[in-house]
């Protein structure tokens, strides 16, 4: 069923008029009553009566004719309108929002053209709300290509291991390990602390360092210019990398296309 033909039947039964419905939508009464007419075999019910005095909606035309208003309403605000505010759900890492997201927002969407809907979480917890259709775009350090969703690299990114104190670097594994989650760069290494304290916050666990409960991998951006800690390159942590995922678009949505030709990728 064409969704033109439904918008057809809408204002047909708001104006209970065919001319009228027609001068709205800036058609002919002739192809409004094609409209409608394709509209009714296309479902096998007859909707509107139409007599030379006046146009009645039938009692299952009444019943469509509720449905679709609803179904109307929400195309137009759901979309529509979010097209007209611009807004935009994103999902970031703890490291990328400070580093990547924030200086871009503030260079490239000073004016009030786009809305944002910033989430700060987990990488496993933004794909899924990704997927669940909760966010238009995560911005994470996993790189992803399948036939849903695609990633556009971003920058790259150094670790450091820090520490409140000077330790032995060949002796990690006994030191207490506070590590981010399961793919901590810590966790990577053969010999494993027995003291393992797991923080999904970037700024707690370097909080939870600079009191000495500790050591931990972060991002080196993340400790620029913190006198508090000491900071070590460890040759066996490999640079990382920050990625934008979005869904894999033959045509990305305006909003989604607008804001990464603003960011330049």
């Amino acid at each position: 069923m064409d969704y033109a033909y439904l918008k057809a039947f809408i204002f047909v039964g708001k104006h209970l008029n065919f001319t009228k419905a027609g001068k709205e939508l800036g058609l002919t009464q002739a192809a409004i009553s094609r409209q409608i007419k394709q509209l009714e075999i296309s479902i096998g019910e007859q909707l509107v009566i139409r007599s030379p005095k006046m146009v009645k909606l039938t009692p299952r035309g009444l019943i469509l004719w509720g449905q679709a208003q609803s179904l109307y309403k929400f195309v137009e605000q759901e979309f529509r309108g979010k097209q007209e505010r611009h807004l935009l759900n994103i999902g970031v890492i703890q490291g990328a929002l400070e580093n990547w997201l924030i200086e871009k927002l503030a260079t490239h969407f000073q004016d009030d053209e786009f809305c944002f809907n910033i989430m700060v979480n987990v990488t496993d917890v933004l794909f899924e709300r990704l997927l669940n259709g909760q966010l238009d775009l995560v911005i994470t350090a996993r790189k992803i290509e399948t036939g849903i969703l695609s990633s556009r690299f971003l920058f790259e990114e150094n670790f450091v291991l820090i520490s409140k104190k000077e330790i032995d670097q060949d002796k990690l594994e006994q030191y207490r390990w506070i590590v981010h989650g399961a793919s901590d760069h810590l966790l990577k290494l053969k010999r494993k602390s027995k003291n393992i304290l797991t923080l999904n916050s970037l700024p707690g666990i370097i909080k939870m360092v600079e009191h000495g409960y500790g050591i931990a991998v972060v991002p080196e951006h993340a400790v620029i210019g913190n006198k508090k800690i000491q900071k070590i390159n460890l040759k066996n942590i490999k640079k990382g990398a920050i990625y934008l995922t979005c869904y894999n678009y033959e045509a990305p949505p305006r909003i989604l296309g607008d804001f990464l030709k603003k960011i330049s990728i």
